[in-house]
């Protein structure tokens, strides 16, 4: 992971959540700490986290992330969006 991986990460949230899940393997340990959301090996509700940020319909509500700060090495990272 670098700080260009991430940005491509990110970019997946709003209209490409297919691409973005193939990214996960079923061992996922996910923890937003914003959303105080922690998932442990469940692609499913993984999933349903990330379709909120979709872009369905950008009349109704657009999600657009930038990544402003990446510490990480491996499969560890911290970002800031």
């Amino acid at each position: 992971m670098n700080k260009n991986w991430a940005q491509y990460w990110v970019g997946l949230f709003a209209n490409n959540t297919d691409e973005l899940m193939t990214l996960y393997s079923s061992e996922i340990e996910f923890d937003d700490v914003n959303f105080g959301v922690q998932i442990t090996k469940n692609l499913v509700a993984l999933r349903q986290f990330y379709e909120n940020f979709a872009n369905i319909d950008e009349n109704v509500s657009y999600s657009k992330f930038d990544v402003f700060d990446y510490v990480g090495d491996g499969p560890l990272a911290r970002l800031d969006l």
